[in-house]
Formats: structure tokens, C-alpha cells, sequence
């Protein structure tokens, strides 16, 4: 749990708020004194052992005992019913009837209508083969599929069929529960539709109403804007504040709504300056960013284009009648300083290396790096690096910059919110879409369609095209490789071992081949392996097992020259 990792809300839940997200990334919670218990080590040899169970004190001071839930209270009054009582002899039986007691009351009023429900289901349960006849649940559907009646008998029913639907859900109490789970589905399809449009022809009719009867007795309309951001006109809801932008409500004709939106904006006139403070005085806390847009305590407010300068990328509040403009330029600074202190402790490394005083050939590489967001191929800087003196290369060092065998990289910018950073401003610069797709993380992957300078972003190198694809590497695993192959090299070649294993675990013999070709080694097969040497050298035979030379006594012709120096030579040495 302590992992990088991502987090959200569901579609519907709306964003998170800059102190949620910033809590859950630095694991700051506050402290729970307590914690609610309920005891699960349930008794079902009768009912009232079962509720004693559930009334058991907790063990320990730091333990609340959960107030009575739902499915305790219906237990309590069906254990008081004779024939329930009866019924519930057993402990198979007392378990039938606490799985009964657990169905949910979706009108939340714990009637006695609830009750008799449970009371029922459980009676035909405890008869026969222990299922709920068919006939009845069809009786009870039809009874609740109605649409004539107000809003609240609709919305009762309403909770009445999502009973049903929970019930339909038990296959162990009917027969072909997934029929009867599409047969609720249509009826609280048919009785939500009924609430919607009575829900709406009541709340238009009444609005309009009331609102044209006030402009017509006073020549204007009141409004307001409430802490949650609803805008009202006369008591009224027209519309809601999303940043510092009003969205209007969907249900209000425009045309006819001019005089209400009149009245909003003077209610906006004061409503806008009082945001704007708010924001300047907000922690970064407050503010997020997600793609291409800024928020600020979960509204939408600017969003990023891109600039000359890659790390600093341009910021644009969003069109809207409200916002003026120099209320607009004061919006842009406070969320222009969030910004740059986001991208600076996301991506240090580049800002350190981009304000490093270098000089020469070191800052033009460190300007190249910092342009390719921290990854470039050896060869595209050969001349830079030929260039670098010692010190040079020193001062590279302590800035994190990584000169390898393959690559050029600057490190620290490889965990998922600095790579997500990265593809961001490098689709500011090139004016591209973000397409949302992560790359799968392999070794190796298929990049026929990836833009080159996204990979360098994510982490990626292409490989020389050899007419078969076009793939890229990852290239910290790369340089691991042409290391490991560098330390192994031989003039008979070196085999594919475990120690590489251990290094690249995961990776298949034919991946592995592709990049030693990529490195410029060949293989070739010797005495059933595959021995891999530096393309265009020869590999050298196996050594043959040497004979002792034999002394043979050299035989010397007496008429030459050499055996007169050989006479004089044994002479000189027995004189």
C-alpha cells in the first residue's frame, strides 16, 4: 500500500479535492480514537441466542458497539411473532431467517409494512422445498408497477421493487432468478422514468411561476450565490458555479431566461472577487492537475498550452463572462506559481540541470537532454561527448546525468507521475493529442506508431529499423545489457547465461537476440550454443592440444663456415 500507484473516483463522483489527494499521496490521515464493532461469532441455535449475540459488548475501550442496524431491529420483532418463533426451531432454520432479516428496507422507514414483508418471505422459506412461490412474487411485482400517484408514492415503490430486485438475487430462494432479476429491472426502469418526469414538469412549472410573479411585482429579481456554489434567483436554482464559471441549468430556455441571468450575474459581481481571493490565499493543496487541465478545489478553471519553453508551459483560464481581465491575469499567476512548483518537484532533475553553470560542450549536452525530457542515444551526442573534459563530465555526475554505452539519461524521472509529466509537456510542445494509452512497461515493444520523442520520454529507444518492424527498448535495461555483454566478452564469444537472467528476469531468448544484434554482435552456433561475438570479428577456433617437441641433434656439414664458429665457440669455452 505504500507502492506508487494511481487513484480516482468513479464516473459520477466528481474529483477529488486538493487536501484528499494530497493526504492520500503522503499517507496523512487523521487519528481514529474508536472504531465501530459488531460481534460476528453468532449463536443460531435460536433466536433469541442469536440476538444476544448480536448485543454482545465489545472487548476493548477503543471498540463502539454499532447502534442496532436494520436487519437486528426486524430480527427483534420477528422473534416476537408465535409462528415465526416456532418455525425457527432449529439452527438451519434461525440461519433462513437472519439471511431473511438482512434484506435491505430501500425506503429506509422500518415500517411494519417492511416487516410483514420479511415475515412472509420467511414463512414460505420454512415450507416445502424451501423456495418462494412463483405466483406470489408475480402478484407482488404487479402490485408495485404502477406509474398514476404523486411523487412520493412513486418514489415508494421505487424502494418497494429494489426489495425485489435484492431478493430476485438469491438463487438458492427461487425459481430462474435471472428471469425474475430482468423483470425487476423493467419495472423500476418503467417507475424511474414516471418520477423523472414528474420531478420536472412540477419543479419548471413551479420556478417559472413563482419567478415571473416576482419580476412582474417588483421590476427585478433577488439573487445569491450559497457557499455550495448553487446560484439562485429568488430562492430558486438557475444554474451552479463550477470555478468561476456558472453553468446554467439544463432545464432553463435560455432565450426566455435573460432576465434571470441578469440577475445572476449582479449576484456573480460580488460572488467572483470573493473566489478569487480564496484562491490566492488557497495552500497548493487546493489545486490539481489532470491531462491538460488545472483545478482548483475540483472545478476546472485554466488549461495548459504549449510555449517555447518546455517546463514552462503556457496557462489559459477558461472563456467566461464572469471572469474579467484583470481578475483573468491575477487567476494565471496564482495557479502559473502552483504549477511550476508541481513540475519542479516531479521533475527536479531537469530543472537542476537546465539553471546548472556549465559551459561548452557540457551545457549544450545538458540543453539537448533537457529539450528530449531526460533521454537521448549515445550516438546522437557522440561529438559532445568527445568534446566533455573530465571535469566536465564530473560536474554531469553530480547532476544525475548517466553517460552509458547506449544512451545519454538523466536519472530519477522514471516512476509513473514524472513519466506522466513528461508525455504531458511533450504533447504541449508538439501540439499533439494525449492519447491516455500507457506503454505496457515491457523490455521490448512494438512502437510502429509511437513518435520518437515520446518514447525518449517514457523511457524508450528505438532500435536501427532492419526492415521487420520497428521496436524500442527500454533503455535502462538496454544499458544493463551492452554492460553485462561488454564484461563477458571473449575472443571465442560469450553465451545467453543466468547471470543475465537475473538481471533481465522475464525476457525471452529471441528478445534478448534482437538486442545483441542491436548492440553489433553476432551469434553463431558452436558444439550446440550459441556463442554471440562483435559483429565483423572472427571467431577463434578452439585451441588444439599441443605435442612436446622432440630434441633432435642438429646435424652440421664440417666443411661449412658455421661448423668452423662451432669449433671455436666449444674452444673458448674449455679454455
Amino acid at each position: 500500500h505504500m507502492s506508487d500507484g494511481t487513484f480516482g473516483t468513479t464516473m459520477n463522483a466528481g474529483a477529488l479535492r486538493g487536501e484528499i489527494v494530497e493526504a492520500v499521496e503522503s499517507h496523512q490521515f487523521d487519528r481514529h480514537r474508536a472504531i465501530f464493532w459488531r460481534n460476528r461469532d453468532l449463536n443460531f441455535q435460536s433466536p433469541e441466542a442469536l440476538l444476544k449475540g448480536l448485543e454482545k459488548r465489545p472487548p476493548s475501550p477503543e471498540l463502539l458497539r454499532v447502534r442496532d442496524a436494520e436487519d437486528h431491529q426486524a430480527l427483534r420483532h420477528l422473534s416476537q411473532d408465535a409462528d415465526i418463533k416456532e418455525r425457527a426451531s432449529n439452527p438451519a432454520a434461525v440461519r433462513v431467517l437472519w439471511d431473511v432479516c438482512q434484506i435491505p428496507d430501500f425506503q429506509k422507514d422500518m415500517s411494519d409494512r417492511h416487516i410483514r414483508l420479511l415475515g412472509r418471505i420467511f414463512t414460505h422459506l420454512s415450507d416445502g422445498e424451501g423456495r418462494l412461490p412463483s405466483d406470489w412474487i408475480a402478484q407482488q411485482l404487479k402490485h408495485i408497477d404502477r406509474a398514476d400517484g404523486d411523487i412520493d408514492l412513486l418514489a415508494q415503490r421505487i424502494g418497494q421493487i429494489r426489495t425485489w430486485t435484492y431478493v430476485s438475487h438469491r438463487g438458492d430462494w427461487l425459481d430462474d432468478a435471472l428471469g425474475w432479476q430482468e423483470k425487476a429491472r423493467v419495472v423500476e426502469d418503467h417507475l424511474s422514468d414516471a418520477l423523472h418526469d414528474r420531478l420536472t414538469h412540477r419543479f419548471v412549472d413551479r420556478r417559472t411561476t413563482h419567478l415571473l410573479q416576482q419580476l412582474r411585482d417588483r421590476g427585478h429579481l433577488l439573487a445569491a450565490v450559497r457557499k455550495t456554489g448553487e446560484v439562485l434567483v429568488e430562492g430558486e436554482v438557475i444554474g451552479k458555479m463550477s470555478g468561476f464559471k456558472m453553468e446554467l441549468d439544463p432545464t432553463i430556455d435560455k432565450e426566455p431566461a435573460k432576465p434571470l441571468l441578469a440577475a445572476a450575474r449582479r449576484a456573480l459581481k460580488i460572488e467572483i472577487p470573493r473566489r478569487l481571493a480564496q484562491l490566492e490565499q488557497d495552500n497548493d493543496g487546493a489545486f490539481g492537475l489532470e491531462e491538460r487541465m488545472l483545478y482548483w478545489r475540483g472545478n476546472p478553471v485554466a488549461r495548459l498550452s504549449g510555449s517555447d519553453d518546455l517546463l514552462h508551459p503556457l496557462i489559459v483560464p477558461l472563456p467566461g463572462e464572469e471572469l474579467e481581465g484583470g481578475a483573468r491575469e491575477r487567476l494565471r499567476s496564482r495557479l502559473a506559481e502552483w504549477l511550476t512548483r508541481h513540475l519542479r518537484r516531479r521533475l527536479t532533475p531537469l530543472f537542476s540541470l537546465r539553471e546548472a553553470a556549465l559551459e561548452g560542450a557540457a551545457r549544450g549536452l545538458a540543453f539537448q537532454l533537457v529539450e528530449s525530457l531526460g533521454l537521448l542515444p549515445r550516438k546522437a551526442v557522440a561529438t559532445q561527448l568527445q568534446a566533455l573534459s573530465k571535469s566536465d563530465r564530473k560536474a554531469l555526475a553530480a547532476l544525475g546525468v548517466r553517460l552509458g554505452l547506449t544512451s545519454c539519461s538523466i536519472g530519477g524521472l522514471n516512476r509513473n507521475e514524472a513519466r506522466a509529466l513528461k508525455e504531458l509537456l511533450w504533447s504541449l510542445k508538439e501540439k499533439q493529442e494525449l492519447t491516455g494509452e500507457n506503454l505496457p512497461g515491457d523490455l521490448l515493444i512494438d512502437a510502429a506508431n509511437l513518435p520518437q520523442g515520446l518514447a525518449a520520454a517514457l523511457g524508450y529507444l528505438f532500435l536501427p529499423s532492419n526492415g521487420k518492424g520497428r521496436w524500442a527498448v527500454r533503455a535502462k535495461d538496454f544499458e544493463r545489457l551492452a554492460l553485462w555483454a561488454l564484461k563477458k566478452r571473449k575472443p571465442e564469444g560469450f553465451p545467453l547465461d543466468d547471470s543475465l537472467r537475473g538481471r533481465l528476469p522475464n525476457t525471452e531468448n529471441s528478445q534478448l537476440e534482437i538486442l545483441l544484434r542491436a548492440l553489433g554482435y553476432q551469434g553463431k552456433q558452436q558444439e550446440g550454443q550459441i556463442f554471440w561475438t562483435p559483429r565483423g570479428r572472427k571467431q577463434r577456433a578452439p585451441a588444439k592440444e599441443k605435442r612436446p617437441k622432440r630434441k633432435s641433434k642438429a646435424k652440421h656439414n664440417p666443411d661449412s663456415p658455421f661448423a668452423v664458429l662451432a669449433d671455436l665457440k666449444t674452444a673458448r669455452k674449455a679454455g
